[in-house]
């Protein structure tokens, strides 16, 4: 599917190869937390190291880079060792290589694509044949040349999204029903979407409106974990003082819940409830890639508006470092503690509640976590995908630390259920716990920080 770069090279074998598989102990973690894109406990490994791989280094710069989104860092890394010192990276060469490739596609280098593929199908591969290299591996190899060079010839036709910013900072209004909701401008036309930085496309369309844009759609689909969608490229859309043109935009509804609860008994009473509730949520939203190109996003929870400041800012209250997984689709993470424990929660504004902790993780460490069960506070979740329990349990008491302060939870914390394969994060943290930090907060992906101010930073200014 020619559109397929837009998030990921489905042909990359995103594994560990010899050198990896070799490495014990603590190497062997950090590895692992690699693997699982936990970059901040992945740094924090790596400056205990007395000694490291090439390997193991150049990892690090890379991937780091990518989780403070610095792409043009990691792609400089990867060209300055890759190919003068290719013999260093002997089992790992093919996973490096393929990573930059994919770098280079997602910042528009198509021609630097071009040439280091070149180089690696016409002086490398020869190369290392010639010295001899297992079968399994060289296979590996061709089977990616192969895709690689069909991939790159349908990559140029697909022109990548790109962003204006006007001079100025122009703000805009939003309401929180349920979400944080605001008007944008599609291709023209003025549509309220939701800001969900759980998303991981750049915007989600509901097929309603698509079709009132008359948007043409069913050309080409995305293969997702809520099944295959329909994908298009939307001309623009206006965000205050920020244009964005040629944007990846899934045509999805979210899942009708109400079979869900019919299966489970729910009362007339509550499924007409369901019912406005869904009509509520399924609506358009602006996904992570588009939020995190803004450079900045500042929320007035005070005067209900959003912003996007360049300006230097004022001293926050408080922060604490926010990162990008490099999943086929990008997440946003932050490291928290709850009850003495560290973990990492994934920043998510689509999710109308305080935080949830995922049920494989408390299964794993149940004994730092006493819960409280109760049969009468059975509550559901409504998500892209459908309605989801999150179990009639909370915990007990739990104390949170976040950004070095010791924060008292404002709402109960329960659990969401099964479903989530990512390893990247343990607990969810939504709308209700951002909200409660202060009246206002910079997500700012320029310093890769979530900044807090106890009051309006407005009011500050004046």
């Amino acid at each position: 599917m020619k559109i397929l770069h837009l998030f990921v090279l489905s042909f990359f074998i995103l594994s560990p190869n010899s050198i990896w598989a070799q490495v014990e102990n603590t190497p062997a973690c950090f590895f692992d937390k690699l693997n699982t894109q936990r970059y901040h406990e992945m740094g924090q490994l790596y400056m205990k190291f007395d000694s490291v791989t090439p390997t193991m280094a150049l990892c690090h710069t890379v991937f780091s880079a990518i989780s403070k989104n610095q792409n043009r860092l990691a792609i400089e890394a990867l060209e300055k060792n890759l190919l003068p010192n290719w013999n260093q990276y002997p089992g790992d060469m093919l996973f490096l290589f393929q990573k930059l490739i994919q770098l280079y596609i997602e910042e528009g280098k198509y021609t630097e694509a071009h040439t280091y593929s070149n180089w690696f199908k016409e002086q490398y591969y020869p190369t290392i044949k010639k010295q001899g290299i297992s079968e399994e591996y060289s296979q590996q190899i061709f089977q990616f040349i192969n895709n690689m060079d069909k991939f790159l010839d349908e990559a140029v036709l697909i022109p990548p999204m790109r962003v204006v910013r006007k001079k100025g900072n122009q703000s805009v209004n939003f309401t929180i029903d349920p979400l944080i909701m605001s008007q944008i401008e599609v291709n023209g036309s003025k549509k309220d979407v939701f800001w969900d930085t759980g998303v991981p496309v750049p915007m989600y369309l509901t097929h309603q409106v698509a079709d009132t844009l008359r948007i043409v759609y069913g050309m080409d689909s995305l293969d997702t974990s809520m099944g295959r969608h329909p994908i298009v490229n939307i001309d623009s859309i206006v965000i205050g003082n920020y244009s964005f043109y040629n944007v990846p935009t899934l045509i999805i509804d979210m899942a009708n819940p109400i079979p869900y609860l019919s299966e489970h008994k729910m009362s007339a009473k509550k499924l007409r409830k369901a019912q406005r509730v869904y009509d509520k949520f399924n609506r358009p939203m602006i996904g992570l890639p588009i939020i995190k190109r803004l450079g900045r996003l500042e929320v007035d929870w005070k005067h209900k508006l959003l912003s996007f400041p360049h300006d230097t800012l004022p001293k926050s209250d408080w922060e604490e470092q926010i990162q990008l997984t490099d999943y086929k689709y990008p997440r946003l993470t932050t490291p928290i503690m709850i009850n003495n424990m560290n973990v990492m929660g994934i920043i998510d504004s689509g999710f109308d509640s305080y935080m949830l902790m995922r049920k494989d993780f408390y299964q794993r460490y149940s004994n730092q976590f006493p819960v409280v069960k109760n049969k009468q506070d059975r509550r559901l979740t409504l998500t892209v995908s459908g309605a989801e329990d999150t179990l009639n349990i909370h915990l007990h008491h739990p104390t949170l630390v976040y950004g070095g302060r010791v924060i008292q939870p404002k709402e109960k914390i329960n659990f969401i259920g099964d479903g989530y394969t990512e390893k990247s994060w343990d607990m969810l943290m939504g709308l209700h716990f951002f909200k409660s930090l202060g009246q206002n907060i910079i997500f700012d992906f320029k310093d890769m920080k979530l900044k807090v101010w106890k009051k309006s930073i407005n009011f500050l200014r004046q």
